[in-house]
């Protein structure tokens, strides 16, 4: 009797097994978008592998060996005296 209720389950067991088996996948994906695809991901892959371009993971770029120095100021002459008044025809000022 038990091992009536076992073949029998075991069958039922079988049968939805197989009617519940996956299908084969039909993607209806054309060439240039299957392309596509693989470069997205390709490009995504290696912007997540590497977000520090150039230097591993912890190290920074190393500082530069010197430093230009700052502009030097530049004061123009002023004319004497020392005074100036807006130009309207070359939009600054002018002296006076």
């Amino acid at each position: 009797m038990i091992g009536r209720r076992l073949a029998a389950a075991a069958a039922i067991l079988g049968a939805v097994g197989l009617a519940a088996a996956p299908q084969p996948a039909q993607a209806n994906v054309s060439p240039g978008w299957a392309a596509a695809i693989g470069v997205g991901a390709f490009a995504l892959g290696t912007a997540v592998a590497n977000p520090y371009y150039g230097y591993p993971a912890g190290y920074y770029a190393p500082p530069p060996a010197y430093y230009y120095p700052p502009p030097a100021p530049y004061y123009p002459a002023a004319p004497y005296p020392y005074r100036s008044c807006w130009s309207p025809y070359y939009r600054t000022y002018v002296a006076c």
